[in-house]
């Protein structure tokens, strides 16, 4: 399981090598020492995300994530359902009821006759 700290750690690497590689397909007229040094430092900062299992950690961040949203909803879903089932039933109680009480009063009514 990873800390927050890792998950920290590697979306801030995450970044900083998305904008290294931004500084170096842009074409803006850079100096070459400076794409040098960008360069340098993007490859320092793939070392260190491979180093930190970055991938994993940020794969297994993103699945804590869902889970959290699935066991959310799941739960909201679980008492739509219950307090469905429950007026459900309390309409099948009433329903019934007057069924039973609508054939007694036609059993009274023809046995009157």
């Amino acid at each position: 399981m990873a800390t927050p700290e890792q998950i920290s750690l590697c979306k801030d690497l995450n970044v900083k090598i998305l904008n290294k590689q931004d500084i170096l397909t842009s074409n803006a007229g850079h100096s070459e020492q400076y794409i040098a040094n960008t360069r340098t430092d993007l490859n320092t900062f793939k070392q260190s995300f491979s180093k930190n299992n970055c991938d994993k950690v940020l794969i297994e961040a993103k699945l804590q994530n869902v889970d959290k949203l699935v066991s959310k909803y799941s739960d909201i879903d679980k008492i739509r359902i219950e307090s469905e089932s429950f007026k459900q039933r309390n309409y099948k109680l009433i329903l019934g009821a007057v069924i039973l009480v609508s054939g007694l009063l036609i059993v009274a009514t023809i046995s009157k006759d």
